[in-house]
């Protein structure tokens, strides 16, 4: 009996995680549509993300973005498996802005000395752009960074204004 409720309890917490999607493996479904331009880069990008003979003491990782062109998005179901995985990943929103040029979320999943991933969500008139950067980021080098993709230009200054 007793290996029996152990066999429940642990096929239980397995579907459990197995259950918990993170975002990168949601957004990985759409990396070959036709109306999505993937952005992957990994490994040391902390030199190639900073603008000029700008120093930045953070060591960035990964840069993994999704740029949708207008009229197209992550589908509904997939938009609460992202709200989900941000949620049981334990991210929180760091900034929210909304202008007539468009809308950022932007969250971050923190360590007690850097923000060890961030998402953002950024909704423009011609673009919905996802993205995942990942590393040992510090709030001060958050304005510094220069993504240099179509539609960057919104996180850039949201972040210049909003960012700690």
């Amino acid at each position: 009996m007793k290996k029996f409720i152990l066999l429940f309890v642990f096929s239980v917490s397995v579907m459990s995680l197995s259950a918990q999607k993170k975002i990168g493996h949601v957004l990985r479904k759409y990396k070959n549509d036709e109306n999505v331009m993937n952005i992957n880069l990994n490994g040391d990008l902390t030199k190639m993300l900073s603008e000029g003979d700008v120093d930045i003491s953070s060591k960035i990782e990964l840069l993994d973005v999704l740029v949708f062109s207008k009229g197209t998005d992550v589908k509904d179901k997939h938009k609460k498996d992202i709200k989900s995985a941000l949620a049981n990943q334990g991210f929180d929103l760091l900034v929210n802005v909304k202008d007539k040029n468009g809308k950022l979320k932007l969250y971050t999943k923190e360590n007690d000395d850097f923000i060890e991933e961030i998402y953002a969500h950024v909704f423009t008139n011609e673009l919905n752009i996802h993205f995942i950067l990942a590393g040992e980021i510090q709030y001060s080098d958050l304005s510094k960074l220069d993504l240099g993709f179509e539609g960057s230009e919104f996180f850039n200054d949201a972040v210049g204004d909003n960012g700690k």
